[in-house]
């Protein structure tokens, strides 16, 4: 599976983020764990796209 820089930039803000709402930590593990899924959506989607 390919990184491109965009998702290493994604993560360096909301990785940060994350980290300022730790005191409302199952938010915080919400929003990441939804943020990877829509990043392994957006990833296979691009793939996809590729391969057609």
């Amino acid at each position: 599976m390919k990184i491109d820089k965009s998702t290493y930039v994604i993560w360096a803000i909301l990785l940060p983020l994350s980290l300022l709402l730790h005191y409302d930590t199952y938010k915080g593990w919400i929003a990441l764990l939804v943020l990877g899924i829509c990043l392994l959506f957006m990833n296979i989607l691009e793939n996809y796209v590729k391969k057609k």
